[in-house]
């Protein structure tokens, strides 16, 4: 009975050990089919922070480390291998509290130094398409940027375009802040779960196990955040982990193709698609809306308005030299002098052909949007500036403190009366004084 009983557990154990082994063997089997599924399609992370560590730690000096060696972040280059990585997007980020400063300026810096980083590194490789991403060489990562909120454009479509011209492929619309233009999610003044920093060990498989049930594991993609995090999921500290991630997916079921899908060929067909967007619609013009300065709220921000205006006092005689650039109440960039208007018989006559011919010569010099006739105290002046406001021309305002001061500047320059064949008139451009007082 003994005897027995003691065959019966031996036969236990055996079973035991066997189905122990069985179980690690298929471990070890999947953890090299991990590896050998990710030797044929390389990852392609879209979301890395380390620029942003190396403006924290090292002012975004690269000559004070070894990115091969580097061990006080999530990533450097021996990681990015281990972890099977084949292509980074590296984040250019600036943090909210610098939208409406220097937003702009951060983002600059950062795309140099990703740009500096790569190109010094032989590791790497800038690369700015999908088919860049497809040919490049198994012992090089691909580098491409992309920018982590859209204040870093500070409402600008030209800055975007710009962006794009540096190598920026893909603008978050919004980070942890509001712009102009774009609500941000995670901009609340709740905070719920503050225990939780990115995905426990739970969340980085299930969540996406959920996603595949919810939209199809063909729409997803992978962005680890690593150095953008102050705690990162269990078993995923750094991105040499990345392999661990992939063998879960396929412990669970996941087939080579969906597998294949989320570590790159995802990525690439969005890419390819929205390339195909930009080739077709090369042929159209820029879009040049601009956000109205009232919505954006920036006290710092420059508002563009037209040249300073200034005061002109000119006879039919003298129009001729204000409009060569060689009178000294009126500096312009017109070098060659312009014919003078022919004189004409009848005093209104004579201010309109004065007016009319400065207005044609006003074409090479600075702007004339407002034109004003100085009012003639003669009889007949009325009926001067009727033909002349006929003709488009406005009468000059009231006298005012201004006017009178300038009166007085010009002096002689303002004869009460008109010689023969030249008419007083007034070419109005606007602040009248303050241009004056320099020349």
């Amino acid at each position: 009975m003994l005897m027995n009983s003691k065959r019966v557990l031996l036969k236990l154990l055996l079973g035991l050990m066997i189905l122990l082994f069985g179980v690690l063997r298929s471990c070890r089997s999947d953890s090299k089919r991990a590896t050998e599924l990710m030797k044929l399609a390389r990852m392609i992370d879209g979301h890395n922070s380390l620029p942003l560590k190396l403006r924290q730690l090292y002012r975004n000096k690269l000559s004070k480390i070894d990115l091969r060696t580097l061990n006080t972040t999530h990533t450097n280059i021996q990681k990015l291998q281990d972890g099977m990585i084949g292509a980074q997007l590296w984040t250019v980020f600036a943090f909210c509290n610098a939208q409406n400063k220097d937003a702009v300026r951060l983002t600059l810096e950062q795309i140099d130094v990703v740009q500096r980083m790569c190109k010094t590194y032989d590791e790497f490789e800038l690369v700015t398409s999908s088919q860049d991403i497809e040919n490049i060489p198994d012992n090089k990562i691909a580098c491409l940027m992309g920018i982590h909120g859209g204040h870093s454009i500070d409402s600008s479509l030209g800055t975007l375009r710009m962006y794009y011209e540096l190598g920026i492929r893909y603008m978050a619309l919004t980070d942890e802040c509001n712009t102009p233009w774009a609500q941000s999610s995670a901009e609340s003044d709740v905070h719920l779960y503050s225990g939780i920093n990115g995905l426990n060990s739970f969340g980085a498989v299930k969540n996406l196990d959920y996603i595949r049930r919810v939209v199809g594991s063909e729409n997803i993609g992978l962005s680890g955040s690593f150095d953008g995090l102050p705690q990162l999921s269990e078993g995923l500290e750094d991105i040499s982990k990345c392999p661990t991630l992939i063998q879960k997916l396929l412990d669970r079921g996941w087939n080579e193709e969906e597998v294949r899908g989320v570590l790159r060929e995802n990525f690439l067909r969005v890419f390819r698609e929205v390339e195909e967007v930009r080739d077709e619609s090369a042929s159209k013009k820029p879009v040049e809306a601009e956000i109205p300065l009232h919505l954006v709220k920036n006290k710092c921000r420059m508002e563009m308005k037209p040249p300073p205006r200034i005061t002109v006092l000119a006879t039919s005689e003298d129009e001729h030299a204000v409009c060569a650039g060689k009178s000294p109440l009126f500096r312009t960039r017109r070098e060659a002098p312009a014919k003078a208007a022919a004189p004409v018989s009848t005093r209104a006559g004579r201010l309109l052909s004065a007016a009319s011919s400065l207005q044609r010569h006003q074409a090479g010099c600075l702007p004339c949007p407002v034109r004003r006739l100085q009012h003639q105290a003669q009889p007949n002046g009325a009926a001067a500036a009727a033909a002349v406001l006929r003709s488009g021309w406005t009468a000059p305002p009231l006298p005012s403190s201004q006017s009178k001061q300038l009166q007085a500047r010009l002096g002689s320059a303002s004869p009460s009366e008109p010689k023969p064949g030249a008419s007083l008139i007034w070419a109005w451009v606007a602040s009248p004084l303050t241009a004056l007082g320099k020349h």
